[in-house]
């Protein structure tokens, strides 16, 4: 069987077998199968050994996807708590751009907060929680991503007129930085950070990930808070919808009980329990001068009795308080 790359013969596979015959069709085209595989393999030894360049771009690129779909995946589980998507962004930002720091901060009002960071030695993680929550000013990478909502790189922050937290750099492990603003409908509401080792610019490629990153926390930010408000108002409609079923049947049960007021009393007593989140609820009526039990809802037959045996009483100061069930 000829292996054929472009038209041009490279080599073949010869098989042979001691008794005489044809071979199947069926194996014929295994070989031919074979055969194409092999040239895959040759060719991409020579893309390997000609192309590395290219094939450590294509490399870079497949881990970017590769991320991009791991915090994908993080954000669809992440509907009430952001967090996880910040721990994931950082660590992957951190490995993608081989930095030797990465964190997100957050705008918190008028304070820049950091809910995540990677590779932080424990020195390291103390300095930054000593140095936020901070203002959000011009003396952080963060802070002049988020004021001027746009990108900021400094090649050294140690040489860096202005940069506050020099110190903290040091002892977190970091010479050079770049902070990209995470922005809704205009607005930073944050930054993803990185820090590099030595000083130094970090490249394009991976700037325009950072940039990736810094779309896919925006958008696991306003899910979270979407998720949040329809939940609120999911919970809300509930409520309205349980407050109508039960006027609804006690309206019923009215219009059931002309002779016998006591079925109201009961369904009421039952859904002032359910809809209140009560442990046991009472109802009293008052008669002259005296008050009379109507009605009581969960409440343990021993407790039940006792309640009971107070009732009816006089009108006159605080009616006895119902026993806890």
């Amino acid at each position: 069987m000829p292996i054929v790359r472009n038209g041009q013969v490279i080599g073949s596979i010869f098989v042979g077998r001691a008794k005489p015959g044809l071979f199947t069709d069926a194996q014929v085209q295994l070989l031919k199968t074979f055969a194409d595989q092999a040239v895959i393999a040759i060719e991409n030894v020579r893309l390997f050994t000609e192309l590395d360049d290219r094939n450590r771009d294509l490399t870079e690129a497949l881990e970017q996807q590769t991320a991009t779909s791991e915090i994908l995946q993080v954000i669809s589980k992440s509907q009430v708590d952001v967090q996880p998507v910040f721990e994931t962004i950082a660590a992957a930002a951190l490995r993608l751009c081989r930095a030797s720091v990465a964190n997100v901060v957050t705008v918190d009002g008028d304070l820049l907060r950091m809910p995540a960071f990677a590779n932080v030695s424990p020195a390291g993680a103390d300095a930054l929680r000593r140095a936020f929550p901070r203002p959000i000013n011009r003396d952080t990478a963060a802070g002049r991503a988020i004021l001027a909502c746009d990108i900021v790189a400094i090649p050294d922050v140690i040489e860096e007129p202005g940069y506050a937290i020099g110190d903290s750099a040091q002892v977190t492990g970091f010479r050079s930085v770049v902070a990209v603003p995470l922005v809704r409908d205009g607005r930073p509401i944050g930054a993803i950070n990185v820090g590099g080792l030595a000083p130094g610019p970090f490249t394009d490629n991976q700037i325009a990930l950072l940039r990736t990153f810094a779309d896919q926390a925006v958008i696991a930010i306003e899910n979270v808070r979407l998720f949040t408000e329809l939940e609120t108002r999911n919970r809300d409609l509930s409520e309205a919808l349980e407050q109508q079923t039960a006027t609804s049947e006690i309206l019923r049960v009215i219009s059931k009980s002309q002779t016998d007021v006591q079925p109201v009393f009961d369904t009421i007593a039952a859904s002032a329990l359910a809809l209140c989140g009560a442990s046991a609820a009472t109802m009293l009526t008052v008669d002259g001068t005296q008050i009379h039990l109507a009605s009581v809802a969960n409440v343990k037959p021993e407790a039940s009795d006792a309640i009971r045996k107070l009732f009816p009483g006089p009108r006159a100061g605080t009616p006895p308080a119902p026993a806890r069930s």
